[in-house]
């Protein structure tokens, strides 16, 4: 996941990507629309853009690095410019039953909880935005394959040509913040081995979460599995982060009463093992 040539930030604020506008039409949608499975897809990942940002550009504006201060205000306004994009699309399609397709209300991350995060994850939290970012870049060719229609892969190429530079940032990132030390590394393995992806994921509607969720990363064809394999050979750490979105969406309460479950059969067993 590293790059050859240290990024250069400066350059990417100098030269980020304005609107979308210009690379795709939105009259080809108007006179061909999407079907209800393209729309849903494109409603949940506009939805991730705007959670993403909201759970990470606090975390970045108080980042140890210099250089991560410096690079999240252009990093949030381009995934924002993807998001914009992505709601053109949804107002020029046709309105579709069972599921909200507006952006999500964003819960505030306490302060406290923020420079924490920031100054004792720096290193693993950078891995996670960098394996977030591939996702999300597996996500939009997922996106484009799955709308059948040339002018969402006209809008995918655009994301993914921002994300690529992201995802290159993250991981030099990574690779010079987690290097040897062992702590750093059992700390960054512990993040991957928890990790929900993608990010922000948590806070959108359950309908919206679950069937975006499938459309989007259900149907894999190895690309979440190639994105875990390149943690691995370039950080030499054990990630199934990406292969476990192929797993069904659970709520945060089936994931809580699942996790609950586990510990009360935990006890029981203990309990016989102690009682004969």
């Amino acid at each position: 996941m590293g790059i050859a040539e240290p990024f250069d930030v400066e350059s990417y604020t100098r030269s980020a990507h304005g609107s979308l506008h210009d690379r795709f039409s939105l009259r080809e949608f108007e006179d061909t629309p999407l079907d209800r499975e393209a729309i849903v897809a494109t409603a949940y990942l506009r939805a991730v853009e705007h959670a993403v940002i909201a759970r990470v550009l606090p975390i970045a504006r108080v980042h140890p690095d210099c250089r991560v201060r410096a690079f999240a205000p252009t990093w949030a306004a381009e995934r924002h410019r993807i998001a914009d994009a992505l709601g053109e699309v949804l107002a020029a399609s046709p309105q579709i039953r069972g599921v909200d397709t507006r952006p999500p209300e964003q819960a505030a991350i306490r302060r406290g909880l923020r420079d924490r995060v920031a100054g004792l994850l720096a290193g693993p939290l950078a891995l996670a935005l960098a394996v977030d970012t591939h996702v999300a870049i597996h996500a939009y060719r997922r996106l484009a394959r799955l709308s059948l229609h040339p002018e969402m892969e006209r809008v995918a190429e655009a994301a993914i040509a921002i994300l690529e530079r992201q995802a290159d940032f993250f991981g030099e990132l990574a690779a010079g913040a987690i290097g040897r030390p062992l702590a750093g590394r059992i700390v960054a393995a512990t993040l991957l081995g928890v990790l929900r992806l993608p990010l922000g994921e948590a806070t959108l509607p359950e309908p919206l979460a679950r069937e975006g969720r499938e459309l989007v990363h259900g149907r894999d064809d190895g690309g979440l599995e190639r994105i875990d394999a390149g943690v691995t050979g370039a950080f030499a750490l054990p990630c199934t982060a990406a292969r476990r979105l192929l797993q069904p969406h659970r709520s945060v309460a089936v994931r809580l009463a699942r996790r609950a479950g586990r510990l009360g059969a935990d006890v029981e067993a203990g309990v016989r093992g102690l009682l004969g």
